[in-house]
């Protein structure tokens, strides 16, 4: 059960707020008229606030994603940690800022049905302390961008590669981890929100989106394996989308479906400047 405020907010928005129809028609009514039952949908309820807020996401319940607005903010580099991260701190190892808190991320893959595991940890109850791997539910990342206004729809491990072997990451499942909470002045945080840590490519321990491996922020544990694939992301400052899918429990997303062996050509993106 989660036990935090995103389940405060969910629970509230969910079964506090009557729809605007329902309300418009009570109020249409005479005072002496028997008022109507509220056919409530409490999802559907909650998404539409959400999406009506300024908060740089949009939950598409039909098609089963949450969209986030983002910008590339690097396209070079020695080493990545993260894939996507909040303003202000980490974009020297991350391609994409995002104009969105994780918790609302949170919140938008709630609201499509997700429950979050937990983000990697360590077993101190054993000597020496055991790690535990992050656990979730399957996360698709993509990033939406318009070419010649057509919309594009780009698995985001294409943007990514391996430093030694340069071949690109052969995998597109992230973990709906789901962060986790402290206390600060008797206030629950919600990590991510505070660290950044919204599509990790190693594991911080408060990631939101996780990649299902075992490599930590520790450089020993992953000799800086991840850069970014310069050639397939656009110049710095191209406003973009990511798309989370959920992946259905069923179906294997673990391998892209391009040929393991080859490293395909990056998809069109537009020119870069620099």
């Amino acid at each position: 059960m989660l036990k935090n405020w995103i389940t405060s907010l969910v629970v509230m928005v969910l079964f506090v707020v009557p729809s605007v129809d329902a309300q418009e028609q009570a109020e249409a009514l005479p005072a002496d008229e028997p008022q109507p039952k509220q056919a409530i949908d409490p999802v559907a309820a909650a998404i539409k606030q959400v999406n009506e807020q300024d908060n740089g996401i949009t939950i598409n319940k039909e098609d089963a994603y949450v969209d986030v607005k983002a910008t590339v903010c690097l396209r070079r580099g020695d080493f990545l940690e993260m894939f996507a991260c909040t303003k202000d701190t980490r974009e020297h190892e991350s391609i994409l800022v995002i104009d969105a808190v994780p918790s609302k991320m949170h919140l938008g893959l709630l609201l499509l049905g997700l429950e979050p595991g937990k983000p990697l940890s360590y077993d101190m109850k054993v000597d020496p302390p055991r790690l535990v791997p992050a656990s979730g539910p399957k996360v698709g990342v993509f990033i939406v961008i318009k070419l010649d206004d057509i919309e594009r729809e780009i698995p985001a491990n294409r943007w990514v590669q391996d430093n030694k072997t340069q071949e690109m990451m052969q995998s597109n499942t992230w973990l709906f981890a789901g962060s986790q909470f402290a206390e600060f002045q008797d206030k629950p945080i919600y990590q991510a929100d505070l660290n950044g840590s919204a599509i990790s490519l190693v594991n911080f321990g408060d990631d939101l989106l996780t990649l299902p491996n075992k490599m930590t922020d520790a450089n020993e544990s992953h000799d800086k394996v991840w850069v970014p694939r310069t050639q397939a992301i656009p110049e710095v400052g191209t406003k973009v989308t990511i798309r989370l899918r959920p992946v259905a429990e069923d179906k294997n997303e673990d391998k892209i479906k391009d040929d393991p062996a080859k490293n395909p050509p990056p998809l069109p993106v537009p020119e870069a400047k620099e």
